[in-house]
């Protein structure tokens, strides 16, 4: 089941239970998130130059958007043949985020390997990809930080879609 557009009702219309159902307990369902199970993307990690390549790492995505509102998470698992790529980090988004001037959409990054460290990413122009940056505003690159082998850049967050 999905939001569906509340119904204008008319005088004198009769009120059946599965107008209702439809109407209200559905989408009162649908915003509390227990109508439907969260959808599963393909989780896209590029840069401003060469691509990294996630090799025989591994990567998940999950969203769900209610209304005009998007949460997701996403995991990325690096591997003995990940490559690293070259440029600024970035990471698709499942839906396209809203990008007015001035408007700064924030995400939640952890990152771990021999140590963690967080860090958080910023809606990038055109509403497609996030950057990454460092709790220090410094943009995730290749190499910096390392990412040995089973690294895990956890990312989540909640953005308002276009």
């Amino acid at each position: 089941m999905a939001w569906i557009s509340p119904r204008s009702w008319v005088a004198g219309e009769v009120v059946t239970a599965a107008l209702l159902n439809a109407h209200v307990r559905d989408n009162l369902l649908e915003l509390n998130g227990t109508a439907s199970a969260w959808s599963s993307f393909t989780v896209g990690w590029g840069s401003s130059g060469t691509n990294p390549t996630l090799g025989n790492g591994a990567s998940v995505g999950q969203y769900k958007t209610v209304g005009k509102t998007c949460h997701f998470v996403v995991a990325i698992t690096t591997g003995s043949t990940t490559t690293a790529g070259t440029g600024d980090y970035k990471i698709q988004l499942p839906v396209t985020a809203v990008t007015e001037a001035g408007l700064s959409q924030a995400v939640t990054i952890h990152y771990t390997s021999t140590e963690e460290l967080n860090g958080s990413g910023r809606i990038i122009s055109g509403g497609t990809t996030i950057g990454i940056f460092s709790v220090n505003d410094a943009k995730w690159s290749a190499g910096t930080p390392a990412m040995p082998t089973g690294t895990v850049i956890a990312i989540s967050g909640t953005y308002q879609t276009a």
